[in-house]
């Protein structure tokens, strides 16, 4: 999985949850919502950034990402992510002889 992908994988997670949880009222913040996460091959660190209506951060008392990216869900989405990239940083190292 490329880091688009998981983008388009999360975002699409997390605008499920907003409507599970009935947070859709006139559907500004559903049509805000876009992950833009970087990932950086060398050291291995995966960036989480959120793109949507400020609000969102207020949600739930302040815990609505948090209890998102707690969700199976999402974690099973980051977990295949990082095992991709860890499967493709084994490879490459092996091809260079390494």
């Amino acid at each position: 999985m490329t880091v688009t992908q998981l983008n388009t994988y999360l975002t699409k997670a997390l605008k499920s949850y907003i409507k599970k949880k009935g947070f859709v009222s006139s559907g500004k913040l559903l049509k805000s919502v876009k992950f833009n996460n970087s990932f950086d091959a060398e050291t291995m660190k995966l960036e989480i950034n959120l793109d949507a209506e400020e609000y969102i951060l207020y949600l739930e008392k302040g815990n609505f990402l948090q209890n998102f990216l707690d969700t199976k869900r999402a974690q099973s989405l980051i977990e295949d992510f990082m095992g991709d990239q860890l499967e493709q940083d084994f490879e490459d190292g092996f091809d260079k002889g390494l």
